[in-house]
């Protein structure tokens, strides 16, 4: 297990700019659209982390050519694929696993898979994303050796409302729709700005998918061809980029930015006085005299757009933690993403779970929300990072904690973040790995 040691007391944060990576989730959705056309797809702008590259690797597992044309630049063609089954060891590790079923029963008649697990942070629904398959002539059961076997069937509802608007069920919806080849009317559809790049690589690719307001028309096509498409930046890499800017008090100059979908993170900034500026491919982090506008609390709901990103309240949290005002957070998309404030209690941050609070979820043990005290002085310490965005969080609270941090489990890191600790060192930070 790999370690990262902070030592906060030998850092010098000093003014800088980074070049934003490629969307991550965005990318585990792009990757798969290679496997319905038989022609080159080429896509810029993916970012070399290790739940990609575990997935470009499935690829070439299925006879797909998979070329790096750069660390960022991917070329994919599926003349010919073979029929693989997916290791389960494999499809644990990350949700994308389970974007492939749609396409791969349709092109072979049958697939069997491990249940896609990714990110230990609540249930990840695969049972409801297997479930949700049916609608598009897609069954499944499931064996002693815990594969789900997916069959096809005659059974396809064109008109479909979505449980609520998932955005695994989303994207689940469109790859289903496109390989079996019938028109669908989709209704209560996730409308994140990640879904939208896939809607448009699909559409460069020949398909015929509206986005009207919350619902996708999706037409029939006889053919998709190859493409040369632009993977969208990562927003929740920029969101932390920015948190680290405001925590280390320097100005911070974000490139290979896309202003999209932003609305309610910039709300955020606004309410805290966080001064920053959007131009068209960056946005500059300035330095700030925090304290909140217009009201007693800060509250902040997460869930999906148009609220605030559930990906991003962990990100934020070291910030809550020092800011000189009380902040209150409801976590409304999954149901274990507040485990990160346990290790931040275990640095001297100042709050209190609010386990009665009512969000969508039936009382299940888990809290989904945290009173925040602020004002909180931070002091490293040994701490455990529980997935992605925990891991970040307890990197961002170390650029303030007094002493030296060790951050357990980093590796959950490399699944989301192409180069942030290096970046972080540039801007100053003294840290390394250890073993």
């Amino acid at each position: 297990m790999t370690k990262l040691k902070i030592l906060n007391n030998k850092s010098k944060y000093k003014n800088g700019r980074i070049y934003l990576q490629g969307s991550k989730n965005s990318m585990l959705n792009n990757l798969c659209l290679p496997l319905y056309t038989k022609e080159k797809c080429k896509i810029t702008n993916v970012p070399d982390i290790r739940d990609i590259n575990d997935n470009l690797s499935f690829l070439s597992s299925l006879g797909c050519s998979v070329k790096k044309v750069n660390k960022n630049t991917v070329e994919i063609a599926c003349k010919n694929l073979n029929k693989v089954d997916c290791d389960p060891k494999f499809s644990i590790k990350t949700t994308g696993s389970k974007l492939f079923i749609p396409i791969l029963v349709n092109t072979f008649g049958g697939y069997r898979t491990g249940a896609s697990q990714g990110c230990d942070i609540g249930d990840r629904g695969f049972l409801n994303y297997a479930n949700s398959l049916k609608n598009f002539g897609i069954g499944y059961k499931i064996r002693k050796d815990n594969l789900y076997e997916f069959y096809l069937t005659n059974e396809i509802q064109i008109d479909i409302t979505l449980p609520f608007p998932s955005f695994g069920l989303t994207v689940n919806a469109i790859l289903a729709a496109i390989a079996s080849k019938h028109n669908f009317n989709i209704n209560k559809i996730c409308q994140e700005a990640e879904i939208d790049n896939t809607i448009a690589m699909f559409n460069s690719m020949g398909a015929k998918i509206e986005i009207n307001n919350d619902a996708l028309l999706i037409g029939t096509t006889d053919k998709l061809y190859g493409c040369e498409f632009r993977n969208m930046s990562d927003r929740n890499a920029a969101v932390t980029y920015s948190i680290a800017a405001l925590l280390s008090n320097i100005e911070l100059v974000i490139e290979n930015y896309d202003d999209y979908k932003m609305d309610s993170f910039y709300h955020f900034l606004t309410m805290i006085n966080a001064k920053y500026e959007v131009n068209k491919d960056s946005l500059i982090i300035y330095k700030s005299n925090l304290k909140l506008l217009n009201e007693d609390k800060l509250k902040i709901v997460a869930f999906l757009y148009p609220k605030f990103h559930s990906d991003w309240q962990p990100i934020i949290s070291p910030l809550l933690t020092i800011c000189p005002f009380k902040s209150y957070i409801e976590e409304w998309l999954f149901q274990n993403r507040l485990s990160h404030w346990k290790e931040l209690g275990k640095m001297g941050a100042s709050f209190e779970y609010d386990n009665e609070n009512d969000t969508r979820f039936i009382k299940d043990g888990f809290p989904h929300a945290v009173e925040v005290a602020g004002n909180s002085k931070l002091i490293g310490c040994s701490v455990h990072a529980n997935d992605l965005r925990s891991a970040a969080c307890l990197v961002l609270a170390s650029l303030v904690a007094q002493g030296e941090t060790i951050i357990e489990n980093i590796e959950q890191l490399d699944r989301g973040y192409e180069s942030f600790v290096k970046d972080l060192i540039n801007l100053g930070a003294s840290m390394e790995y250890i073993d």
